[in-house]
């Protein structure tokens, strides 16, 4: 008997759950307004260049286009604080030019992406404004931090190094 009583009050309680998480994912469909576009005279994504990068970190000065641009990339998502930075760093950095830094610089190799205050103060803004996501700064960094060391295995660039190594052996 008491077993039937727990299993009836277990399974009321997963209805009102479910129901709730119903009503959440309504309100959240109505509460979102169109996705963000970007005036014309934002910056092109991805950036291509060095200099793009610098170029972007002086427009960010102007704190309207700050909140134009973090609404942006805010609207890109993702699943975690990790997921969205690594969505938002695809969106404003090429593959190309992400090989051109690490977070500190290294010896004169790499530029360090820490440089650009206001470009990581965007990201975590963007990362920030997604609603699934609450992460602090050190999430965001870390994540940064990974997304540069590893942009050498995007675009086929890990295939590529296991061919020549496969070259090398055979």
């Amino acid at each position: 008997m008491k077993d039937e009583c727990f299993k009836r009050k277990v399974f009321k309680m997963l209805e009102s759950i479910q129901q709730d998480v119903k009503e959440i994912k309504q309100s959240l469909k109505t509460s979102r307004g169109p996705v963000p576009t970007l005036p014309p005279s934002c910056p092109r994504f991805p950036c291509e260049h060095p200099d793009d990068l610098i170029s972007l970190e002086g427009m960010l000065k102007d704190e309207d286009m700050f909140k134009i641009i973090c609404d942006f990339l805010s609207s890109i998502g993702g699943n975690s604080a990790k997921d969205c930075t690594k969505r938002i760093l695809g969106k404003l950095l090429s593959t190309s030019l992400s090989l051109q830094y690490n977070w500190k610089g290294t010896r004169g190799v790499k530029l360090g992406f820490s440089t650009f205050i206001l470009i990581n103060k965007l990201i975590f803004g963007a990362v920030r404004n997604n609603i699934i996501c609450s992460a602090a700064t050190v999430e965001v960094q870390e994540a940064t931090k990974k997304w540069l060391m590893y942009a050498k295995d995007r675009d086929g660039g890990r295939n590529h190094r296991a061919n020549l190594m496969g070259n090398v052996i055979n």
